[in-house]
């Protein structure tokens, strides 16, 4: 069978410069399938309501997880159907749904490391007052716990999302549950049941503090999503920690002699029993005194109210050994910001020692040096390298569109690109040199044979005449030379000199012609344009 039988004919017009076709993809795939449908049976309301929370528990196609792990959208819908006939009442790990969650731990996680120390040392006799607050967040927390029992994950060995509820239960319990637990436990209430004097229960809320490793977790996970800066997020991070540990010490310094005064009795001469803070009446005197002391005991310093009673000694020397190791950490992660922020200045540094060493082994005069230098400067301050690594890295179709897009600006200003084909400006891009010339150095000399057309990216030259005469300067977008292009025996008329760091692209007469060996006829037309062109402008030069 003839198929082009079946092909509409069309008559063209010669003469006409016929455009290809304009091919604009219309998305015709379902993109929520036949799911909607599925859900539930009923009133409209409850359906779009199933419907809406469904669609916040499946895979999110924003979610930077998700671009990482499903490459296509078939791979997603995928997923989505996988998800709710195998799995309906779970919650994908890359979901809307868990993302939302997951800021949500974070602020009440945060909010909770802050108020629970303060409740359980600054309202030691009032602590029926703080166990409703104290225990709307434990069951904030349990909630995070059968979350994460419906929650799936990512396995990295079999590069799949498991949903099942087996496996992402047995998976949960060998990791981070008994440290979930134990953060969540409502230790408060279980002293309110057994006897309101049974004080010691609520020492048990010190474990809470294991919670900033689930703040830490969660945050991270949120500055990937949202794509934060990674220095910022460092610093973030880093200040939350620094901000809870001086907090919890600080309450530390007050909580731990009430304590032991609560359980020896009488005045032992700990430093809470001074004049000092006997003179503090309100809580927040008294939480800024323990934040000074605090502050004082983690950076190793002395203390004006002496330590007199064990469990400050005690405690003193636990907490300038955590300050110590927390100085260590400090340092070190501002190292390492520092050397991620300054890692190619790093490169750039050790390449310009590399080049001073073979300047002064090959014993080139100063001013060669000096030339050298200002060229690897521009060069390295231009990324040429960073820029061809990543032309190359590309597909050809979008480093087409990249290169067109670079050269653009340039080709629009030349009236012998203008008439060129969208075909043939695509291999003339491909084909183009670029130069960087220092200041003072001779780019073309009036007597010599011209090899090229020459595009100015950046810079100024000077036009002079083979006398010596400056005639004009140049700029950013200018070209010259493209006689050169179509005849070999063309000699330059002026000298061009660089009066500052130019970049240069170049198209040699060679590569020119072997592109229009394809095209005689073009090659004419554009001849016949570039002398109307130069006669033109001779005319104009003689008025």
């Amino acid at each position: 069978m003839d198929l082009m039988a079946y092909v509409p004919n069309e008559t063209y017009s010669e003469g006409i410069n016929q455009q290809p076709p304009s091919i604009v993809h219309k998305c015709e795939v379902l993109q929520k399938t036949d799911i909607e449908r599925n859900i539930i049976s009923g009133s409209s309301f409850i359906r779009k309501l199933w419907y809406w929370l469904f669609y916040k528990r499946v895979v999110s196609a924003t979610n930077p997880y998700t671009k990482w792990c499903l490459k296509s959208r078939a791979a997603i819908n995928y997923e989505i159907r996988r998800h709710f006939k195998s799995y309906p009442y779970m919650i994908h790990p890359f979901s809307k749904f868990r993302t939302y969650w997951e800021a949500i731990m974070v602020i009440t996680s945060f909010i909770m490391l802050l108020i629970n120390p303060i409740f359980l040392a600054f309202y030691w006799n009032e602590r029926e007052q703080w166990y409703i607050f104290s225990n709307i967040f434990d069951g904030i927390i349990l909630c995070d716990i059968v979350i994460w029992f419906l929650t799936g994950y990512y396995n990295h060995w079999t590069n799949m999302v498991i949903l099942d509820p087996q496996i992402v239960a047995a998976k949960y319990i060998i990791s981070t549950f008994i440290v979930d637990v134990l953060s969540a436990l409502p230790y408060q209430l279980i002293d309110f049941i057994i006897n309101k004097t049974i004080w010691y229960c609520a020492i048990l809320n010190l474990i809470k503090i294991i919670r900033i490793h689930a703040v830490i977790t969660y945050s991270r996970r949120l500055g990937h999503i949202y794509q934060m800066n990674r220095q910022w997020y460092k610093l973030f991070e880093m200040s939350m920690i620094i901000i809870i540990s001086l907090h919890w010490a600080a309450c530390l310094e007050y909580y731990i002699p009430l304590t032991v005064s609560n359980v020896c009795g009488g005045n032992r001469g700990s430093w809470i029993d001074s004049n000092v803070l006997k003179k503090r009446t309100t809580n927040f005197e008294k939480y800024l005194m323990c934040l000074n002391r605090a502050t004082v005991s983690l950076v190793c310093s002395s203390h004006y109210l002496d330590m007199k009673t064990p469990d400050d000694i005690l405690l003193n020397i636990g907490l300038s050994i955590l300050g110590i190791l927390g100085f260590i950490y400090i340092l070190a992660r501002i190292m390492q910001l520092i050397i991620t922020l300054h890692s190619s200045h790093e490169k750039h540094y050790k390449l310009v020692q590399q080049l001073r060493e073979y300047m002064r082994y090959k014993e080139l005069p100063y001013t060669l040096q000096c030339r050298l230098l200002e060229y690897f400067y521009y060069y390295d301050k231009k990324s040429f390298d960073r820029y061809q690594r990543i032309i190359n890295q590309v597909s050809s179709y979008l480093r087409e569109e990249v290169i067109m897009h670079t050269f653009m600006k340039f080709i629009n200003s030349v009236p012998l690109c203008q008439h060129m084909p969208e075909s043939v400006l695509t291999q003339v891009t491909h084909l183009l040199s670029s130069e960087i010339f220092l200041v003072n150095d001779v780019i073309v000399k009036a007597g010599e044979e011209g090899d090229g057309l020459y595009f100015i990216a950046t810079g100024t030259v000077a036009v002079y005449t083979n006398l010596g005469k400056e005639v004009c300067h140049l700029g950013d977008g200018a070209h010259f030379g493209d006689i050169a292009l179509f005849m070999e025996n063309m000699q330059h008329t002026a000298t061009i000199i660089a009066i500052e760091t130019c970049e240069i692209y170049i198209l040699y007469r060679m590569n020119f012609q072997i592109i229009m060996e394809s095209y005689p006829d073009l090659f004419n037309n554009l001849y016949n344009t570039v002398l109307k062109a130069s006669e033109k402008s001779r005319n104009h030069k003689s008025q």
